[in-house]
């Protein structure tokens, strides 16, 4: 029911974490670690997320946003 209101406003998917790192490993990824926002092991990826520039409420964003890294 709540993937169903969250596509009709353009999303395609809603995860938890576990749900999320199970796809990430079925997809070949390895040790995902969830992230704070904005920050990687790797300086290439740091900082990529554009959610928050649409929107001028921080704690906002850092509640309804989950960052997952994952090697493949």
């Amino acid at each position: 029911v709540i993937n169903n209101v969250f596509h009709n406003w353009g999303h395609q998917f809603l995860y938890d974490e576990e749900l999320l790192c199970k796809t990430l490993a079925d997809a070949g990824f390895q040790y995902p670690r969830r992230m704070t926002l904005g920050q990687s092991e790797d300086p290439q990826l740091r900082s990529v997320e554009s959610h928050g520039r649409n929107m001028d409420d921080e704690e906002m964003i850092t509640f309804e946003t989950m960052v997952i890294e994952a090697v493949r």
